[in-house]
C-alpha cells in the first residue's frame, strides 16, 4: 500500500510503502536522503502521541543493544501528527511464524527474546507489549534452513507502552 496522499512528509524522506500497520500507528518504509539503507517511518495516529516518541526515544537513548531496534529521531508530518524514524529491519515478524516453529528454532528465539528482555530490564525497563508482531527476525529466518549454529538478534520493537520498572512512572510487574 502507498502513503496516503494527505500524509506528507518532510523533504528528506521518500515513501516506498507502508509495511505494517499497529494499534498506535502506520509503519512505512522510506528512504532516506544521504543513507544508503532504508529507515522505518511509524507515524502516530494520534497528534497528541507524545508520550509515545517520548517513551521510544527514552529507551532507545538508554538502552543499545543489537536486539532492540534502534530510533534515530522524530518529527512532525504537515498535519501535526508526529512519527519517529528507525532502523528497518528487513526480515519477518515472529507473527506469520507462531505456531509452526520446529522445536530448537522455537528455543533459539526464546533464547534470544529473553536475553534482549533482560538487558531491557537491566536498564530499568519493561516492554508491556511482547508479542509476536513486535519481535522482528533476521531476513531469511523464516527458512528452514537459516543457520541457527551462528549468533543472530531478534529485534524488540514498539516500546510506546513501555514503562520504568522503578520510580514515579513504574507500573507493577505482574
Amino acid at each position: 500500500m502507498m502513503v496516503p496522499a494527505d500524509i506528507q512528509f518532510p523533504g528528506q524522506f521518500s515513501i516506498i510503502r507502508e509495511i505494517g500497520r499497529g494499534g498506535t500507528s502506520h509503519i512505512f518504509l522510506a528512504d532516506l536522503e544521504g543513507r544508503h539503507r532504508p529507515v522505518a517511518l511509524k507515524l502516530f495516529f494520534d497528534p497528541a502521541a507524545e508520550s509515545f516518541i517520548e517513551r521510544e526515544t527514552i529507551i532507545a537513548g538508554r538502552v543499545r543493544f543489537p536486539g532492540i531496534v534502534r530510533v534515530d529521531g522524530a518529527g512532525t508530518v504537515a498535519d501535526g501528527r508526529r512519527f519517529l524514524w528507525m532502523e528497518y529491519c528487513d526480515g519477518p515478524t515472529l507473527e506469520p511464524l507462531a505456531g509452526r516453529l520446529p522445536e530448537t528454532r522455537l528455543l533459539a528465539i526464546l533464547s534470544a527474546t529473553a536475553a534482549t528482555l533482560a538487558v531491557l530490564h537491566t536498564a530499568g525497563f519493561t516492554h508491556n507489549d511482547l508479542k509476536p508482531s513486535n519481535i522482528l527476525c533476521p531476513a531469511g529466518f523464516e527458512r528452514d534452513d537459516y543457520p541457527l549454529d551462528r549468533p543472530f538478534y531478534l529485534k524488540l520493537s514498539d516500546f510506546s507502552l513501555a514503562r520504568p520498572r522503578f520510580g514515579h512512572d513504574a507500573e507493577p510487574i505482574t
